[in-house]
């Protein structure tokens, strides 16, 4: 149940947590907003959906990360975002308010989140085996553009950028790191089984 009321339910988009400025321990600065999709952790939650039969949920997912792919197609701006407004934007410019306490003393609160601007590449494994499953499970939905022809420009596109400078799941900007490079291996062997 809480995995579906992750999902917002007007565009389809999947939201890493209700949260926003929640401290990692009291007292701390590492107040981050998450009230955005994420798309390595959307597609952890797809896979979730699928398990307990949450069809139309992935379904939806589907739709919107399709818009997400042709709106980074459209752009010419090349990959897609780690992160997204769960209304499709893609400015998600991170501010702190001053003027709010914070939990228990944390701040700064923050809302935005600066990390919309970094390249992880390693977000794509997880994505191509999100959308190996939905077609496994679900199937192409209703007409819509399928998700065949933009999966292929992504992994094409990530095969091409494999040795980028990029800041991966642990935030570590401007390495070479080898998650994103197994990555590439698992979207290889998603891109296969389909």
């Amino acid at each position: 149940m809480t995995l579906k009321l992750l999902s917002f339910e007007p565009t389809g988009a999947i939201v890493a947590a209700p949260t926003c400025s929640l401290p990692e321990s009291i007292g701390g600065q590492r107040n981050w907003d998450y009230r955005y999709t994420w798309i390595r952790d959307a597609a952890f939650t797809l896979y979730g959906l699928l398990r307990v039969g949450f069809t139309d949920e992935a379904a939806r997912f589907k739709d919107w990360l399709t818009d997400r792919w042709q709106d980074a197609d459209d752009d010419g701006a090349g990959p897609l975002q780690l992160m997204y407004g769960i209304d499709g934007r893609s400015e998600l410019t991170e501010q702190t308010l001053d003027h709010l306490e914070g939990h228990r003393g944390s701040s700064p609160v923050r809302i935005g989140n600066g990390a919309y601007r970094q390249l992880q590449l390693d977000i794509y494994g997880e994505l191509m085996d999100a959308v190996y499953l939905h077609n496994k499970y679900v199937g192409p939905a209703d007409g819509r553009p399928q998700t065949e022809q933009p999966a292929r420009q992504t992994l094409q596109q990530d095969i091409q950028n494999i040795e980028l400078m990029n800041a991966g799941i642990r935030e570590l900007n401007d390495r070479v790191l080898p998650l994103a490079r197994a990555s590439t291996g698992q979207e290889f062997g998603s891109a296969i089984r389909e």
